[in-house]
């Protein structure tokens, strides 16, 4: 069988921030103080663990069981520098829409890893509508814009249209988003 033959996995495999968990995609029995948490890791995520048993009113003996235990759930996956992209050369932003062409149906897995290496993009989702998949591209200039566009994501197989939407401001940017609690 020729693998363009090989029928596509892309509903039943996981995002790699999943690690092929097919428990990774349903929500962790959390509550409150665990909301908690995460929001006050949101804001800073290198708060010490005694800071943050003081913000959410607990014990430090509580705050770093419960930070083990939303690592072990997968809740909490790691932490990571919030970088601002205009001062470290990236601060063109645009998301482009892309549609697969009618020759051939999306092929979501290798387009995903077509796009992962391609460095400017920072996300990537496939949607519904009349558009395939989401991306996020942060770039230096136009120019380099320019070249991602119709050197790098025009040239993944079956690419059909793709519509680019600068980002003027960026409004509201989360790092996640907390549920409300009831």
């Amino acid at each position: 069988m020729d693998k363009d033959d090989e029928p596509e996995q892309a509903l039943t495999r996981r995002s790699d921030h999943t690690n092929g968990d097919t428990t990774a995609r349903r929500p962790a029995n959390l509550d409150e103080l665990d909301h908690r948490i995460l929001s006050v890791l949101r804001e800073d995520g290198r708060i010490s663990v005694a800071r943050l048993a003081e913000a959410v009113h607990t014990s430090r003996a509580s705050a770093y069981v419960r930070l083990n235990r939303l690592r072990e759930l997968g809740a909490l996956r790691g932490f990571s520098a919030v970088v601002n992209p205009a001062r470290v050369g990236t601060g063109v932003t645009a998301l482009v829409l892309i549609s697969a062409n009618r020759r051939g149906r999306l092929r979501w897995m290798r387009w995903r890893e077509q796009l992962e290496e391609i460095p400017a993009v920072e996300y990537a989702a496939m949607v519904t509508g009349e558009t395939d998949v989401v991306v996020l591209l942060r770039v230096r200039d136009q120019e380099e814009l320019r070249r991602v566009l119709l050197e790098q994501i025009q040239a993944i197989e079956h690419v059909g249209t793709t519509h680019t939407l600068m980002v003027l401001e960026e409004i509201v940017h989360r790092p996640y988003v907390v549920p409300a609690t009831d």
